[in-house]
């Protein structure tokens, strides 16, 4: 069957349009994985052109894996993904590994700034906190990079490739109380 959204699109928080009590986050589910590609494409291409330059090409190699397809196998393989949500409307998604690693944290254009991307990193922090880890790693952009340094985080290491555009290494040491 080629056209797989069916009922999970129709259910996705994307194409309802609830009214919520503002900024939640909660575990994501088959029926977001059309709202998680489209906020993961919308950020990569309407917040991060400092990174990729507008090049079609970087955008393509970062993007390839951002499919609904994609993101329906991580959550099958228990993936630790993440979505906030604004009015019941997610506009964020974060990723972490059992090994530390916080893998993705992309926000919508519209929320970023807003300090939904700082809630839902927190959020992040303490779950790996509470998976026993005592520190964390990620690979920043160019366009997150002063984010990540305002929230605690530090350099570890050159900047290398990611993606075909420049990754920043980074760590920060997991605090009780988070």
């Amino acid at each position: 069957m080629k056209n797989k959204r069916g009922i999970s699109q129709a259910l996705s928080p994307m194409a309802r349009s609830a009214q919520g009590a503002g900024p939640a986050i909660r575990r994501a589910s088959v029926f977001d994985v059309f709202a998680i590609s489209e906020i993961l494409n919308a950020s990569i291409r309407g917040l991060c052109s400092a990174d990729h330059q507008n090049d079609p090409e970087k955008m393509r190699l970062w993007l390839q894996n951002k499919t609904p397809e994609n993101i329906r196998r991580w959550i099958a393989n228990e993936a630790l993904l993440w979505v906030i949500e604004d009015h019941a409307v997610p506009s964020g998604v974060g990723l972490i590994t059992p090994q530390g690693e916080i893998s993705l944290l992309y926000m919508t254009p519209p929320s970023a700034g807003s300090g939904q991307g700082r809630s839902l990193l927190r959020h992040l922090e303490r779950e790996l906190h509470l998976m026993g880890l005592k520190e964390a790693y990620l690979t920043a952009t160019k366009t997150g990079l002063g984010f990540y340094l305002s929230q605690g985080w530090r350099q570890d290491g050159a900047a290398g490739p990611c993606h075909d555009v420049t990754g920043y290494p980074m760590r920060k040491l997991l605090q009780a109380g988070l």
